[in-house]
């Protein structure tokens, strides 16, 4: 078992310190115990080894506890890692995995514009905010050209089937941008809205100045939204020039502000344990397209370790 010394230096707090200063420096609260504190700096230097809250556990949503005396453990959105001070060894488990998946276009009308059929082509993107700057991002069509030729009434499926945005589970935003194909370049448009919405997740995550190691509240969600929301009407705008149209675009979910983590982890309030939602985008003179996504939140117990 570690020394206290060897558990300071651990810590990262120097050495000689004091058993008050261990404990503070791990967040655990009276009693003090060293054990606890060892325990602590231990899941918590395997976390941030592991990625920290950009890997496959992401953020903690507990502070330390204990199984017995001996079996010490941390969960976090995606898993658990667990500390046994008999051995000082340490092990993490990923229990839970989101991804987010586009399933199908669906043209509810055409533009009316009899000269040439409708070409649309969307860029999605998932925003999750406890990952940092991680940002899923999708074209569709992914494959077969670069815009869908489309009938109205008609529904129109990904080529491939890669998610958007794979993660533990977690509060998400999704983007959506709907363009009519004309003269642009669909990829370089793809790349300038996806510059966009990352200048404006950046701007967002500066703002907050979050501790890494901070649990999740409510108000740090609501903020995270709110300047995403802020930003969110200059996405498209900011492509606008450069040779195709804009047919729509929103965020979802609009009556809240965001998907929760509740809800990704309770499969069994949604049919076949998958959360499905679509976005409507467009009117009757740009044409007017329904998005739909489905998420799934898998179950399953596998140890992570470095570089997994």
């Amino acid at each position: 078992m570690l020394s206290f010394k060897e558990a300071s230096l651990k810590a990262g707090i120097g050495y000689p310190t004091s058993l008050r200063q261990l404990a503070e420096s791990k967040k655990i609260s009276a009693p003090i115990s060293l054990k606890w504190a060892i325990a602590a700096s231990f899941i918590d230097s395997y976390w941030y080894l592991l990625g920290g809250s950009k890997s496959k556990l992401g953020r903690p949503i507990t502070g330390l506890s204990a199984n017995d005396d001996s079996n010490f453990v941390r969960s976090y959105r995606g898993g658990a890692i667990h500390f046994l001070s008999s051995t000082a060894g340490t092990e993490a488990y990923q229990q839970y995995e989101t991804q987010v998946y586009f399933t199908k276009l669906h043209c509810i009308n055409e533009s009316g514009e009899w000269s040439s059929k409708d070409e649309p082509y969307g860029v999605l993107a998932v925003y999750a905010p406890e990952s940092g700057n991680v940002l899923g991002i999708k074209k569709i069509p992914d494959g077969g050209g670069g815009h869908y030729s489309v009938n109205e009434g008609k529904d129109y499926y990904e080529g491939t089937t890669g998610a958007i945005w794979v993660g533990p589970p977690q509060p998400l935003k999704i983007v959506c941008a709907l363009m009519e194909n004309d003269e642009g370049d669909a990829d370089e448009i793809k790349k300038k809205i996806q510059d966009k919405i990352q200048e404006v997740v950046n701007g967002a995550l500066g703002k907050l100045d979050l501790d890494d190691m901070a649990l999740i509240d409510g108000g740090f969600m609501d903020d995270a939204l709110k300047y995403l929301s802020l930003g969110i009407s200059s996405i498209v705008v900011g492509v606008l020039g450069l040779g195709d149209d804009k047919i729509g675009y929103t965020i979802y979910p609009l009556d809240k502000p965001y998907i929760t983590y509740e809800e990704l982890i309770n499969p069994d309030s949604h049919p076949d344990g998958r959360f499905r939602f679509s976005c409507v985008l467009g009117d009757d003179s740009e044409g007017k397209y329904e998005i739909s996504f489905e998420i799934v939140t898998r179950e399953f117990v596998e140890v992570v370790g470095p570089g997994a």
